[in-house]
């Protein structure tokens, strides 16, 4: 029976070492590269500058909003997601896709 112990407890240890090692060397969902930014123009139906940029897991429409009008601004949310629906009719901005592209506000 103490045989049967000591191999059980070395498998965890061996175990949750090896688990440790594999959560810190994968790389995080949320990557920091540069967007694929292909396209600027503007909205004729509110005058709105858009650009095109690939979504990539785990980023939400106001994250990307932040970040491409440099978060130096007050934004307000209500209309960051009227925008962002004027520019994709059919897009869910609460349900975004990953590696996909769509068209987000720039606000000068």
């Amino acid at each position: 029976m103490k045989l049967l112990k000591k191999v059980s407890i070395y498998t965890f240890i061996i175990l949750l070492v090896v688990s440790i090692y594999k959560d810190l060397s994968i790389h995080s969902p949320i990557s920091n590269q540069p967007d694929d930014e292909v396209e600027l123009k503007e909205m004729p139906h509110n005058n709105t500058n858009v650009v095109k940029v690939k979504v990539q897991k785990g980023e939400t429409v106001l994250s990307i909003v932040e970040r491409i009008n440099k978060a130096e601004k007050n934004l307000d949310i209500e209309q960051i997601l009227d925008d962002f629906k004027a520019s994709n009719p059919n897009a869910d901005p609460y349900r975004l896709k990953s590696d996909t592209f769509y068209f987000f506000p720039i606000y000068d």
